[in-house]
């Protein structure tokens, strides 16, 4: 039974059990037996009520898992809290997860081995994000916050996933390293279904035994991530305007960027925090301007804006099919035309945006 890795048990069992525990090694054994870690989580709940032979709201793990499956009982009582927290049982929980888990292998079995050749933009944020996804995911397990860890390595991970099949076609290399990275952070969890889809997509050995995911900080990119969710917020607020102003019959929408001096000003702001003005007027440019200049600055300090710059422009006009098939409108960016001078409301990160 040694080495003596861990040991995790109830918050009322630190002062009895577990002390015992610690104690007992410590005057029996040499140090390389000790236990190294400890670990405690609160009583548990079935639907939010404490479970109780009185109340009748109890399970016997026999009955669970003849109701559940073996997958879907660890995995719902991992997701039900971490920490002193009381874990709960949500059956709610269990109930989708169940489906949830057979998409999965079904998306697996059926998507290892296709896809695209070549790389795009969309490609490198979807690197960037779930190798971002897996330091996050390791952090948690190391630490036991198993909810936490499942957070980041199944939901955050699957709305990853869907987001890029939504932009493009998957390049079949990456998603190949996808399915596989995948599999390997539930198999921890959910062992059993992720043995039959490594088995199935022909793989030697039991998944328990592979490696779990590395993540490659180079492959982290903030710009690649910041610049897809300004495309995804244009989106929305496209969305938005229409559906408040209730417009109807508009055939295109027009996007305005922040002007450049907006930027400078904005990185003077973080750069000079209060002073900004006295900065400002030191630049020709900006000295014209100083009314707007002025009230810019107080905008940031009010909005607490604080963007990084980037070519909002080329980010657009690169996502431009994909926005205009979300909003179901022509997208003109940066154009002439504007009847109601909408380009002066622009500002970094959030552009203006006009609907005819």
């Amino acid at each position: 039974w040694y080495p003596f890795d861990f040991r995790n048990s109830g918050k009322d069992l630190v002062q009895n059990h577990l002390a015992f525990c610690l104690f007992n090694h410590a005057a029996l054994f040499q140090k390389e037996h000790w236990p190294l870690a400890f670990g405690v989580n609160g009583f548990i709940q079935i639907d939010g009520v404490k479970m109780s032979k009185s109340k009748g709201n109890f399970y016997t793990l026999r009955q669970i898992h003849d109701i559940y499956g073996a997958d879907v009982t660890r995995l719902t009582l991992m997701y039900g809290g971490e920490g002193l927290d009381d874990p709960n049982w949500d059956t709610e929980f269990a109930r989708s997860m169940g489906s949830k888990l057979e998409q999965w292998h079904d998306f697996a079995i059926e998507n290892y081995g296709k896809g695209r050749n070549g790389i795009k933009y969309i490609d490198r944020w979807l690197l960037s994000v779930v190798n971002r996804t897996i330091k996050a995911t390791i952090e948690a397990m190391d630490a036991t916050e198993f909810r936490t860890a499942m957070q980041r390595g199944y939901f955050d991970l699957q709305r990853y996933l869907r987001w890029y099949l939504k932009r493009a076609e998957p390049n079949r290399e990456l998603m190949d390293w996808f399915i596989i990275a995948q599999t390997k952070i539930l198999a921890p969890f959910v062992p059993h279904i992720c043995e039959e889809i490594w088995e199935k997509l022909g793989k030697e050995g039991f998944i328990s035994l592979a490696e779990y995911p590395t993540y490659d900080e180079e492959r982290i990119d903030d710009s690649i991530e910041r610049a897809e969710e300004f495309v995804k917020d244009t989106i929305a607020d496209i969305k938005e305007i229409i559906q408040i102003a209730r417009i109807r019959d508009a055939k295109t929408a027009y996007i305005y960027t922040a002007e450049d001096w907006k930027w400078k000003v904005l990185e003077m702001a973080a750069d000079k925090g209060k002073d900004a003005m006295k900065e400002a007027m030191q630049d020709d440019d900006l000295r014209k301007r100083g009314k707007e200049v002025s009230e810019f600055i107080k905008k940031i300090v009010s909005e607490r804006i604080s963007v990084k710059r980037m070519n909002e422009r080329e980010i657009l006009e690169d996502a431009r099919d994909f926005i205009e098939g979300e909003v179901g409108l022509r997208i003109k960016i940066d154009a002439d035309y504007d009847p109601q001078n909408k380009r002066r409301l622009a500002i970094p990160g959030r552009p203006a945006i006009y609907i005819a």
